[in-house]
């Protein structure tokens, strides 16, 4: 099986976050057979079982001068609202012919089509690469271009995607690979430190007893969701009201303080956050700092 760990920063080719590997997904990696894919426009398709990336991958070969695209099966239709916020990606390649070549315009633009209506994207406002390369989209509707009332009614019911692989003025032979779309992630961080040490284990800093001890908790949404309700509270301080916010977007960090004097003896507490996804889910995560109260 290929390893199909990729990464999004809206519509990209050169990525910035890697997802993680738990994401549900639906994948087309062409391993053993070309997975029910078919065509529209003059253009002969074949699967190759080898010289993909890895692996198989869908030869398409131009038989005319019609725009020609791969229309995803089955399994990717249907009710997807799960996926929205998620990627869609696939791979592809030109293998002929060889540079230079006179470029045209379609080349890697996306159609879903659902609810009675279709969103459009190109993923490939350049020419394909004659390596390999992955190109990626946010599934959003402000990626998309269309309402989120939209959005959401074509997520609800696909019926069909298309990519379109042609790319020359004239024939050209293209390969396609690893057409995937993945659900959002959603995940929460809390690092929290004691007068600015990341005393996660140990005895941490030492301070004097009745010195005054800042507790920090820098909290950052890890996932691909908007998280609502975020709040943090500490096993002994309780609720960390300082929090200047308690909406987080994705890749968002804020930082909350609290504050106490320094007891006797070793002094452990933890912080915890927990955060709403937009489907209802609750995230959390926890961090313990640690702070050794001497006599002076």
């Amino acid at each position: 099986m290929k390893n199909l760990l990729f990464t999004l920063c809206g519509v990209v080719v050169v990525f910035c976050h890697i997802l993680s590997a738990s994401a549900a997904s639906i994948i087309s990696n062409f391993d053993n057979n070309d997975d029910g894919w078919t065509t529209g426009g003059l253009v002969t398709l074949t699967y190759q079982s080898s010289g993909g990336n890895p692996d198989g991958f869908l030869l398409l070969e131009e038989a005319g001068g019609d725009t020609f695209f791969v229309i995803a099966p089955e399994k990717f239709l249907g009710d997807l609202s799960s996926f929205d916020g998620g990627v869609l990606a696939f791979d592809s390649v030109i293998f002929s012919p060889s540079p230079p070549a006179t470029f045209g315009d379609g080349f890697g633009r996306v159609t879903i089509v659902g609810g009675g209506t279709q969103a459009q994207l190109d993923l490939a406002p350049n020419p394909p690469e004659y390596t390999w390369t992955t190109y990626s989209a946010s599934l959003t509707a402000a990626v998309w271009g269309v309402p989120q009332a939209t959005w959401q009614s074509i997520l609800l019911n696909v019926t069909q995607i298309r990519i379109i692989q042609e790319s020359v003025v004239g024939w050209e032979t293209m390969g396609f690979d690893n057409f995937r779309i993945v659900e959002p992630e959603q995940g929460i961080d809390i690092e929290k430190s004691t007068n600015g040490e990341d005393a996660d284990k140990g005895k941490g800093p030492k301070i004097p007893v009745g010195d005054p001890v800042t507790w920090t908790y820098v909290v950052t949404n890890t996932g691909d969701v908007l998280l609502t309700d975020v709040q943090v509270t500490d096993d002994k301080l309780g609720s960390i009201e300082s929090c200047p916010t308690s909406t987080l977007d994705p890749g968002v960090s804020m930082t909350c303080e609290a504050t106490g004097i320094a007891e006797s003896g070793k002094y452990k507490n933890t912080g915890k956050v927990v955060g709403k996804a937009p489907d209802g889910t609750e995230v959390s995560d926890k961090d313990s700092s640690h702070y050794n109260g001497v006599e002076e």
